[in-house]
């Protein structure tokens, strides 16, 4: 709701003391509240005063000013927070976007999670002539109901990293490695930020490609590690080895596929 909207002839827009819930209008559990929101003429950035979060009614973060931007443009400043009751009572992220470069970004933020505990988390992205990638970070320090169960005070958090190489049309080179605090992080905190949300397993994944005339030869090694507390075992594959060969003769195609693959299952040793 708004108490006002504002159209000036120059294309800017204004709306004074808005707010926003997705709680019942007759008593919102919690409240987003701003004094002015300017939609600058050239409709690709926002400025915002007075940003206020109210939670059973009790101010929980103020923010003087700030801006922002819509659409595709790409420009530093704060994002639309995700707040949504989980679980764990209100689950409240704030983002800020940077953008280092053209070629170069990065998110960071907090979390706070009422019925365990606040943490931080970033995401940087990167694209090169020759390659992209992405390394993700999150985390909650002092979950209070972890450490009421297992009797661990210490920080949770789980992290992945991809990047991808390359080298002209012949050569491609992969690699996922993803890894968390400990088995229960992603059942536990619901981490979607860093792509693992209701995730099962654990990648490390590596994969090199060449491909010449007529051939292709592919190489991977890759561990999948279970999160379920009840899975004692880690699958890997130690190395996968693919050799294609074909070739055309008028009407008449020839191909090759030769595959040889170890696969190894070794125990874990729970701490």
């Amino acid at each position: 709701s708004s108490d006002q909207i504002k159209i000036f002839t120059s294309g800017k827009v204004e709306l004074l003391n808005t707010s926003f819930s997705s709680c019942k209008p007759e008593k919102p559990f919690w409240v987003i509240s701003t004094d002015r929101i300017t939609l600058l003429e050239n409709k690709r950035n926002v400025e915002i005063e007075g940003l206020k979060l109210k939670i059973a009614n009790i101010p929980i973060i103020y923010i003087p000013y700030l801006t922002t931007t819509v659409g595709k443009e790409r420009f530093s400043g704060f994002l639309t927070p995700s707040i949504h009751q989980s679980k764990d009572g209100l689950d409240l992220s704030i983002p800020y976007y940077l953008n280092i470069a053209p070629n170069i970004d990065m998110t960071l933020g907090t979390r706070l999670i009422q019925k365990r505990g606040s943490g931080l988390f970033a995401e940087l992205r990167y694209l090169n002539s020759n390659s992209t990638g992405e390394l993700s970070i999150a985390g909650i320090t002092k979950d209070k109901i972890f450490r009421k169960e297992s009797k661990d005070a210490s920080s949770r958090w789980g992290a992945s990293w991809f990047h991808r190489l390359l080298i002209g049309n012949s050569f491609t080179a992969e690699a996922l490695m993803e890894d968390v605090s400990d088995l229960s992080y992603f059942k536990d905190i619901d981490d979607d930020f860093i792509g693992g949300y209701k995730k099962d397993f654990l990648k490390k994944n590596i994969s090199l490609s060449w491909f010449l005339p007529n051939t292709e030869v592919n190489f991977r090694a890759k561990q999948d590690k279970s999160l379920s507390p009840f899975s004692l075992d880690a699958i890997e594959i130690v190395p996968s080895i693919d050799l294609k060969y074909f070739l055309r003769n008028k009407n008449i195609s020839y191909g090759l596929d030769i595959n040889f693959s170890k696969f190894k299952s070794r125990e874990l040793i729970l701490e």
